[in-house]
């Protein structure tokens, strides 16, 4: 990536180029060949696509134990419990645990039975 200079900075792209701003600064890169397309259906991008779907259901469990979550302690923690959530339906989903397995062991851990 490099950095533009002069008085004029630009956005967008131009052929090859890519044009952008990133934290109060004007880059320049070359335009990536990866594209959506290629991602979805390429054999090189399997464990991408299985970990996307596991992240897809898994913030689906923490939103419905986050969800049974008493109002103080999700306003004490905010977006962290969230994540948690998330974060340990991730790891029980990629162990082979079912959804709703997944879902009861949440609640549970959660104090919520």
């Amino acid at each position: 990536m490099a950095e533009q200079t002069g008085a004029v900075k630009i956005t967008g792209t131009i052929y090859d180029i890519c044009f952008y701003q990133m934290d109060g600064k004007y880059y320049a890169r070359l335009k990536s060949s990866l594209s959506s397309k290629r991602v979805k259906r390429s054999a090189a991008f399997k464990n991408t696509m299985l970990y996307a779907a596991l992240l897809a259901n898994a913030s689906g469990i923490g939103s419905v134990v986050y969800r049974a979550l008493p109002k103080e302690r999700k306003e004490r923690k905010g977006r962290k419990v969230y994540q948690q959530l998330t974060g340990k339906a991730m790891q029980l989903l990629k162990n082979g645990i079912a959804k709703d397995t997944v879902i009861e062991l949440l609640k549970k851990d959660a104090g919520l039975y």
